[in-house]
């Protein structure tokens, strides 16, 4: 696979130029497509389906055994991103909850508190749960009370 940049004084333009749109050429072009804001889903699977998932209705993602899934209220969607990749891909509404969880903070309905171990997380729109640790709780905190104002 080659990369080449071409300078020139008309609109700007991405052109990829590949003989078959696999898997590795989709990833580019979401990627991409995330890079400049142009993309509001995000491509998930389960089996051998593919789903756009708005990304609005993504309420957390996390990562286990070294796979990566985002949860929707009624649905476990695994992601080909890495949970590094997908902060920087999802919109800020999203933060880290833990090492391996990102959440999306404007699905949180309540946040128990537990002195001594992760505190829960509860979400609006599913009864699932997701957990907060300690050393991410402070930050969590902020970025919750920056998207209720």
């Amino acid at each position: 696979m080659k990369l080449r940049t071409v300078i020139s004084d008309g609109d700007e333009e991405i052109v990829i130029s590949c003989r078959e749109r696999n898997d590795k050429v989709v990833f580019i072009e979401d990627l991409i497509k995330h890079a400049i804001g142009q993309s509001d889903s995000l491509l998930l699977t389960s089996g051998d389906l593919q789903y756009f998932v708005p990304i609005k209705d993504i309420v957390f993602c996390e990562s286990f055994d070294g796979h990566t899934v985002c949860h929707t209220k009624d649905k476990v969607l695994r992601s080909s991103y890495k949970l590094f990749e997908l902060e920087k891909i999802l919109s800020p509404s999203f933060c880290r909850a833990s090492k391996s969880t990102l959440i999306n903070c404007r699905e949180v309905y309540s946040v128990r508190k537990n002195l001594a171990g992760p505190s829960e997380i509860s979400f609006r729109s599913t009864p699932k749960k997701a957990y907060l640790s300690r050393n991410y709780y402070k930050m969590f905190m902020e970025k919750m009370n920056e998207m209720r104002l």
